[in-house]
């Protein structure tokens, strides 16, 4: 069995989470999906992990995945206090297939429902349909399109389990 484990990324882990979602952000174009849009830059990165929202994902040592999570996202979801934001998760290609993103989607959900939150929410590019379904399946609940600056949002939210 393989062993997942989820740390809060630090600063000297910069040029990994830039690998992945680099690496990411060019296999999905290479379909025609323009989920992110532009290349990810050091500074965008830097300040992530300056306000410790990325978080890695090793499996047997090996990274595997990253993410951010947000307790906050008044751009696109207003003052939701009861609710914790996922964004920019990337599974590296080496663990493509796997179910690596539902893992660390339930990762994310028991987390945020051990810190109190209400509900896991979180969006895509609004004309990713094989995203939008990845999601629904996982068990969101579309929430509605919202326009983010120039770029076409779906917004998702999930219920959580409270954990007593």
């Amino acid at each position: 069995m393989q062993v997942l484990a989820i740390q809060k990324a630090v600063a000297e882990q910069a040029h990994i989470i830039h690998a992945i979602l680099e690496d990411a952000r060019q296999r999905l174009a290479a379909r025609n999906i323009a989920q992110w849009q532009i290349p990810f830059d050091s500074s965008f990165i830097q300040s992530a992990l300056a306000r410790g929202e990325f978080f890695i994902a090793t499996i047997d040592n090996r990274f595997a995945g990253v993410f951010r999570l947000l307790w906050s996202d008044t751009e696109i979801w207003g003052e939701a206090t009861d609710s914790a934001f996922v964004h920019t998760l990337a599974v590296h290609r080496d663990f493509l297939g796997q179910g690596l993103g539902y893992r660390l989607l339930n990762w994310c959900e028991t987390f945020a429902a051990q810190c109190d939150r209400r509900y896991l929410c979180l969006d895509c590019a609004s004309f990713n349909s094989a995203l939008r379904n990845y999601y629904t399946n996982y068990g969101f609940t579309f929430r509605g399109e919202k326009t983010f600056k120039t770029f076409h949002v779906a917004l998702f939210e999930k219920t959580l389990q409270q954990v007593s």
